[in-house]
C-alpha cells in the first residue's frame, strides 16, 4: 500500500500502480477510483468509450501506465484508504493508497520511505506530498 502525507485543503495527486501497461498500451481498460468507507465511488474512466466520470473537486489523469486521481482540495472526509480499481477485460488489479494528514513534526522535504517509482518522480507541482512505500 503507498501511503500520502498533505496538509488539510491542498491539492492531492495519487499513483494507481498497475502491470497491464508495462510492455504496451492496451485499447480496453476501465478504472474505478473509490474513496474511503462511506465515499463511495469518485471517478470512473472507461478508456475504449472515452467516458469519464468523477465527483465534483476530483478528476482522473489517463495517460498509459499512468492513472493519476487528483483532489483539488483535501478535505477531512478525504483521510483514509482509496481503492484503485483497473480492469482489462476480464482480469482486475486493485491498488490501495492511504491519504493521512501531515503531522507537526514533519518538515517539508522529509519522508520516511522510498520514493515512488516511475511517472511519479519529477511532480514539481506537488511540493506538499511525501510519497512513502510501505512494505
Amino acid at each position: 500500500m503507498t501511503q500520502l502525507l498533505t496538509l488539510p485543503g491542498r491539492p492531492v495527486t495519487m499513483p494507481c500502480a498497475y502491470r497491464y501497461e508495462d510492455h504496451g498500451e492496451v485499447p480496453q481498460l476501465s478504472v474505478q477510483w473509490r474513496g474511503p468507507p462511506g465515499r463511495g465511488l469518485l471517478c470512473h474512466y472507461i478508456k475504449h468509450k472515452a467516458f469519464q466520470n468523477c465527483t465534483p473537486g476530483y478528476s482522473l489523469s489517463y495517460r498509459p501506465a499512468s492513472i493519476l486521481l487528483t483532489i483539488q482540495r483535501v478535505r477531512a472526509r478525504d483521510y483514509g484508504t482509496h481503492v484503485c480499481s483497473v480492469s482489462k477485460r476480464h482480469d482486475v488489479s486493485d491498488n490501495s493508497v492511504h491519504l493521512a494528514m501531515r503531522t507537526e513534526g514533519v518538515n517539508e522535504g522529509q519522508s520516511s520511505g522510498r520514493h515512488l517509482p516511475g511517472p511519479t518522480q519529477g511532480l514539481a507541482f506537488l511540493p506538499a506530498l511525501w510519497w512513502i512505500m510501505c512494505t
